[in-house]
């Protein structure tokens, strides 16, 4: 800035700098929240399909009779060893239990899904 008499301002140098300063700023924080919204996205997409495949579970075994119903323990090396959802589940790191637990007039179904 020059501050003598009337000539008083910014040099063109200046204003160079501070724009270019501003631009790698803008950059930065562009390049945050484009990262951020990637991130938000795939958990979201994640979320959905553990949703889905839990859902599927429940509803397959909801249907089943009481007798019908897998005896207790880990059902999903048994009855969805073939399942498209299991294997798409597991070729994305994600892992399912499904538990049964027997009580005396009915069963409790547990569908736990968790990621590596």
């Amino acid at each position: 800035m020059i501050a003598n008499g009337k000539n008083r301002g910014f040099t063109l140098v200046e204003l160079i700098v501070a724009m270019v300063i501003i631009a790698i700023t803008a950059v930065g924080a562009f390049e945050f929240y484009v990262f951020s919204m990637k991130n938000f996205i795939m958990k979201a997409r994640l979320t959905l399909m553990a949703t889905d495949f839990a859902t599927d579970k429940m509803e397959k075994l909801y249907y089943l009779a009481l007798g019908d119903l897998p005896p207790e323990g880990d059902t999903t090396n048994d009855q969805f060893r073939n399942d498209t959802y299991l294997t798409e589940l597991k070729n994305r790191g994600g892992n399912c239990l499904i538990n049964v637990t027997s009580t005396t007039n009915y069963k409790i179904v547990t569908t736990k899904i968790t990621w590596n």
